[in-house]
């Protein structure tokens, strides 16, 4: 009987330990996923194209021919939109499914139409 006792207290307290060990998880993956963000933004920001590529999803880089065809569509497309700024990168979403994470983040970014804040 005292085993019995013994084995439902260890069962009980490694059960209440999951979801701790699920939110420090969680907040780990996030943090890492901010990081990755304002990585993939800062490069964007500073023209740092080959940082941008190697962070990007190589699906992407395919889609557009390579490298080089990918990095010249992103200047072209920065040229025309006249991205200029820091922006701010924040999670809105984390969603676990199974063993993978997906992270949702909304990117605001600093723009200005004919010398006013847009």
């Amino acid at each position: 009987m005292k085993t019995l006792k013994t084995h439902v207290l260890l069962l009980a307290l490694f059960c209440a330990r999951i979801p701790a060990m699920a939110q420090s998880d969680s907040a780990a993956v996030l943090r890492q996923a901010v990081s990755f963000a304002d990585s993939l933004d800062n490069a964007f920001n500073r023209d740092n194209w080959k940082d941008y590529i190697a962070l990007s999803y190589p699906g992407i880089v395919q889609y557009y021919g390579g490298a080089e065809a990918f990095r010249d569509h992103l200047r072209r497309s920065k040229a025309l939109a006249g991205i200029t700024g820091k922006n701010k990168v924040e999670p809105v979403q984390l969603l676990r499914q199974e063993r993978e994470w997906q992270c949702v983040m909304r990117k605001t970014a600093c723009t200005s139409i004919d010398g006013r804040n847009a």
